[in-house]
């Protein structure tokens, strides 16, 4: 990954059961923060997830994406749980 820029990916995501599903994305660890020698980064700055919440239909699918906004010679990892 270089240095300062952005990654996406896209996922698709398809509610198969015969009722609506509502859903949220959250990271596993909110609070934390993305810890370094000299920068303390929330790790809401550093991944996002679009869209964060939302309501699929029976058979309704929606596409979510994932994205990392890196940091000049820094490496981070976040869960996230739907």
């Amino acid at each position: 990954m270089l240095n300062d820029t952005s990654k996406k990916i896209y996922m698709k995501m398809t509610n198969v059961s015969e009722m609506n599903v509502e859903y949220e994305w959250s990271f596993l660890d909110e609070n934390k923060i993305a810890e370094d020698d000299d920068q303390n980064i929330p790790i809401n700055e550093i991944f996002d997830i679009l869209p964060l919440n939302g309501v699929l239909e029976p058979g309704m699918s929606e596409t979510v994406e994932f994205v990392y906004y890196g940091v000049p010679d820094k490496k981070f990892t976040a869960k996230a749980i739907c």
